[in-house]
């Protein structure tokens, strides 16, 4: 297997993601020649998320015909407002070059659910569910 390349691949990231995408460009792993960041936290706020998306991935069109956006979907954008509008939606609505990781949220891209469950269950007598799952009952 050869080594992977992401040279010709502009890269669209929420910023909550920056430091650990800077680590890999840093390293040598991730040779992205363009990285765009959107504002961190903009789950809150999804039509500011959405609008800021698009913009992002249309300037990253203009650097690469192929984008990869490194962002979650069920977890990171939810619009009551448009409850049928996905983050897959709208990934889908750019174009066949443009492709999302397949996470949930961040957490999901940054650890697996062995080290979630090791780092986050039963601390300090809690119980933390792990994302997208019902909270313990009483």
């Amino acid at each position: 297997m050869g080594q992977v390349s992401f040279s010709d691949i502009a890269i669209v990231s929420c910023g909550t993601l920056s430091l650990e995408l800077r680590y890999l460009q840093k390293s040598g792993f991730l040779d992205a020649r363009h990285i765009f960041y959107n504002t961190p936290g903009l789950h809150e706020r999804p039509p500011e998320l959405e609008r800021q998306l698009i913009y992002i991935i249309n300037k990253a069109k203009e650097k690469a015909d192929s984008v990869l956006v490194v962002y979650g979907g069920k977890f990171c954008y939810v619009n009551a407002d448009e409850p049928t509008r996905t983050m897959r939606k709208i990934i889908q609505e750019q174009g066949p070059n443009v492709a999302r990781v397949e996470a949930t949220h961040c957490i999901d891209m940054l650890a697996n659910v062995v080290w979630y469950r090791r780092r986050f269950q039963n601390r300090h007598g809690h119980e933390y569910p792990l994302p997208g799952s019902n909270p313990p009952g009483p």
